[in-house]
C-alpha cells in the first residue's frame, strides 16, 4: 500500500486539472477584491473574476507592466498597488 501525504499527491490528472482551477478561480477573486489596482485594471479590460475558470482563461487578464506600477503609485502614494495582495 503507498502512503501519501494528502490527497493531492495521488490525483488523477482530471482531478488534478479541476482542483487547480479551483483554486485559480479564488486567487483571481481574492486579487480583485483585495487589490483595487488590479481590480481597476480587469474592469477596464471588461474581466471579472467569474470570467476566470481554467489555466486557458489567464490570456484574458490584463498583463501588469513596471510603468503601470509606477504610475499608480504616483497616483495614490497612500494605495500601494500590491497592497490587498500583501496584506490579504
Amino acid at each position: 500500500m503507498k502512503q501519501h501525504y494528502d490527497k493531492t499527491e495521488s490525483m488523477t490528472a482530471a482531478e488534478r486539472k479541476m482542483y487547480l482551477d479551483a483554486r485559480l478561480a479564488k486567487a483571481v477573486a481574492r486579487v480583485y477584491r483585495g487589490a483595487p489596482m488590479a481590480r481597476e485594471m480587469m474592469l477596464r479590460a471588461g474581466v471579472r473574476p467569474s470570467d476566470i475558470k481554467t489555466s486557458q482563461d489567464l490570456e484574458k487578464l490584463p498583463i501588469t507592466r513596471k510603468p503601470d506600477l509606477i504610475e499608480q503609485q504616483k497616483q495614490n502614494p497612500l494605495r500601494p498597488p500590491c497592497r490587498g495582495i500583501i496584506q490579504g
